[in-house]
């Protein structure tokens, strides 16, 4: 029972942190300048060695930048 209340508690919690930073990070991905994807998919290593594709948002810039 324990584990039902803290599964729904995470799940609560993350749906409105979710909807606090979605936006922010909606309209941050629009300044990004150098014409590459907002999110991309990875595979990673799960439990028991499984894998499954997740969905990231990109941070860092898509190939090498130019020093002036």
């Amino acid at each position: 029972m324990l584990f039902v209340a803290k599964r729904t508690f995470d799940l609560f919690i993350s749906l409105v942190g979710l909807a606090l930073v979605g936006p922010v990070s909606c309209v941050v991905a629009r300044q990004l300048d150098d014409g590459g994807p907002v999110f991309y998919r990875q595979e990673r290593v799960g439990r028991l060695g499984r894998l499954f594709r997740i969905i990231k948002f990109r941070t860092m810039s898509v190939g090498p930048k130019q020093l002036a």
